[in-house]
């Protein structure tokens, strides 16, 4: 290339990059090759740069530069293969621009790149609908049959169904799963099937949080105009559209792909799993011993990744052999060693994790304890002078202050003692399996109870003292007084549900896969001997 080519790419580049579109046109009428000159090292025309950058009106003029017996000039490929009807592919504002396109140089649409994608397949990788739709109906009408195989099968043996999962197009996938049932069963290079594939991908769920939860159940997800949406309703019926075609892809697939079915007859090729070693002498144990840095460990706290890495280990421990167990590897190591050993700095940073949280959790439960002490002694109303009982004690409003009182007091004072005890105790592997975190969640629910009803003694004390006893007055005073209780529950509550509940699930879940595994496990044969009945398994 040489100084004269470097300045007009340069000259090029520039004006797309700054959307000067008249600069473009001038430079390309002022060149040998036009619109189809090549700008980047990766031999990338002006019209594959205009396309990528969905300037339609551009492209368009970019063409009708190109005179009409050079149209098969418009299927050059880049260094990875792609065409500009590739490019096009990758964004719905070029849709015009790609009509043209075929217009002119129809060969285009069966071209591949070189992992075999077709302009089709792009569309479907990036989840492009409306290109999509538009390729796949152009692609039908000349095709039929086995011709479609190139259009819906990539080199490596991934098919359109898998490439469009991947871009989380739900509604793409199920249109595709429809029409071409038969890829369905297909494999990719990794053997699984779209099914197995979905399985993989993080699970499209509504929104947890309460008010959210309410609009959103609300909003029409087909609803094609959207211009009166704010932005947040907006990415709610995107979310919901998305929900929605995710679960009748779930349930599409699931009907026709039977592969999990088979699930249950894999049961002895894990079992001999058990009694494999691999060069380093490592048993099934040893690999599960070692440290694995997840993805989401950044996202969740010391203590809960290392009580995950526990139960693991103790899980598979269960399965496995007293052999398997004192097993030395190349490093001279039992599973055991190498867990404490590859855990230590994990067991480190979960116990000045626990031990920083509980003491600010401590001191934030002894002062709600000193608040709720004091206010004992300080009743609505004060005492009457010469009684010394409470003047508001006849009031119904009294007993809910008194009770939500001792109450905030006495779970205030719990969740010292639950958090003390965390401070004091001694961090070994198996106490983070059950107890520390126990122990965590548990004086965190006190402390959250005692704040409640700490904040409920307030409202109830607000409307005891400052009641004027007219009507509206009072139902103003009493939706003021509420507000703080109502936002700590809706605040609070998705958090411990994720927190507390998961344990109650997971153990639930866990007692009924036992429950059931007993009612299904198969009976032993019985024959009969002149002795008696005698068992055979």
């Amino acid at each position: 290339m040489d100084t004269e080519d470097m300045k007009i790419n340069s000259n090029l580049y520039k004006a797309l990059m700054q959307k000067d579109d008249d600069k473009v046109l001038d430079i390309c009428a002022s060149i040998p090759k036009g619109p189809l000159h090549t700008v980047t090292i990766h031999e990338d025309t002006v019209i594959h740069i205009a396309t990528y950058h969905k300037k339609n009106d551009l492209v368009l003029q970019l063409l009708n530069m190109v005179p009409l017996c050079d149209s098969h000039k418009l299927t050059w490929q880049n260094n990875g293969g792609s065409t500009i009807l590739h490019e096009a592919g990758t964004n719905n504002k070029t849709l015009v621009a790609a009509a043209e396109m075929l217009r002119r140089a129809p060969m285009l649409l069966s071209m591949a790149n070189k992992q075999g994608e077709t302009a089709l397949f792009y569309a479907a990788r990036h989840g492009k609908t409306r290109i999509f739709k538009f390729l796949h109906d152009q692609v039908t009408k000349t095709n039929q049959g086995p011709d479609l195989k190139t259009f819906l099968l990539r080199d490596d043996r991934s098919t359109i169904l898998h490439l469009a999962i991947l871009s989380r197009n739900y509604w793409m996938c199920h249109e595709i799963a429809v029409k071409h049932n038969h890829l369905i069963h297909e494999m990719d290079e990794d053997g699984m099937t779209p099914l197995q594939l979905l399985s993989c991908r993080p699970l499209e769920l509504p929104p947890h949080n309460f008010v959210v939860r309410f609009i959103y159940n609300f909003i029409d997800p087909n609803v094609e105009d959207t211009s009166w949406m704010l932005p947040p309703l907006k990415n709610l019926r995107k979310r919901k559209f998305k929900c929605e075609w995710a679960m009748k892809l779930v349930k599409l697939l699931v009907k026709k792909d039977t592969s999990w079915e088979k699930t249950a007859s894999r049961r002895y090729a894990k079992e001999r799993l058990k009694g494999k070693i691999d060069n380093d002498a490592n048993t099934l144990l040893h690999m599960v011993a070692e440290e694995v840095e997840d993805v989401d460990s950044d996202l969740k706290g010391p203590a809960y990744v290392l009580q995950g890495n526990v139960r693991m280990f103790k899980k598979v421990e269960n399965i496995c052999t007293t052999l398997d167990k004192m097993k030395l590897n190349s490093r001279s190591k039992t599973a055991e060693q190498e867990f404490n050993e590859g855990n230590d700095k994990r067991r480190k940073e979960a116990k000045e994790w626990m031990t920083e949280n509980a003491k600010n959790y401590t001191v934030v439960a002894v002062l709600i304890a000193t608040v709720a002490f004091a206010a004992a002694y300080t009743v609505p109303g004060g005492p009457n002078p010469t009684t010394g009982q409470p003047v508001l004690k006849e009031k119904p409003l009294f007993f809910f202050f008194t009770v939500a009182d001792a109450m905030s007091l006495s779970a205030a004072l719990t969740s010292v003692i639950m958090f003390l005890n965390i401070i004091t105790s001694s961090y070994r592997f198996q106490d983070f399996e059950k107890s520390l975190v126990r122990k965590l969640q548990a004086g965190l629910v006190m402390l959250m109870i005692s704040v409640a009803m700490l904040m409920l003694a307030f409202a109830a004390t607000l409307i005891l003292t400052v009641s004027s006893g007219r009507k509206w007055t009072d139902i103003s005073l009493y939706a003021i007084s509420f507000i703080p209780v109502l936002i700590f529950v809706l605040m609070f509550f998705p958090f411990q549900k994720i927190l507390i509940f998961r344990e109650v699930y997971s153990k639930a879940k866990e007692a009924l896969v036992n429950m059931f595994s007993c009612l299904t496990k198969p009976k032993p044969a019985v024959w009969f001997s002149g002795r008696g009945a005698t068992s055979v398994i």
